[in-house]
C-alpha cells in the first residue's frame, strides 16, 4: 500500500474526523473495529484484540508513526516493524486499519 503525502497534523484530522463519523473502522485483512475519539486519543476495540477490551492510540504515537512511514514506499505491517516507536508497535494493525479505512494509504 502507498500513502498519501500529508503532515502528521493534516492525517491526524483526517482519521479523527472518519473516526467521529463511522465509528468504526476495519484492518485490511477485515477485522472490525468499534473506535471512538477524544481531543487526542482514539479509543478502538475489536473482540480479536485484548479480549475485547478497550485500546488506544494517542495523538502523539500517531504523529511518531505516521512521520516514520512517510519514508517507505510498500506500508504494510511487516514493512513498518522496524520504523514505528515501541508505544504503537503492538498496535500496528489498528494503525493501518485506521489510515486504510481513512483513505490515507491505498
Amino acid at each position: 500500500m502507498t500513502i498519501s503525502k500529508l503532515n502528521s497534523d493534516l492525517a491526524w484530522a483526517i482519521v479523527a474526523y472518519f473516526v467521529l463519523e463511522n465509528k468504526e473502522f476495519r484492518s485490511v485483512t477485515g477485522i472490525q473495529y468499534q473506535a471512538r475519539i477524544s481531543s487526542e486519543t482514539i479509543f478502538y476495540k475489536g473482540s480479536n484484540r485484548n479480549n475485547g477490551e478497550e485500546e488506544s492510540i494517542t495523538q502523539k504515537e500517531f504523529f511518531d508513526a505516521f512521520e516514520a512511514i512517510q519514508r517507505i514506499e510498500d506500508i504494510n505491517t511487516n514493512t513498518i516493524k522496524s520504523l514505528i516507536p515501541y508505544s504503537i508497535y503492538r498496535k500496528r494493525t489498528p494503525f493501518i486499519g485506521l489510515l486504510h479505512s481513512s483513505k490515507i494509504i491505498a
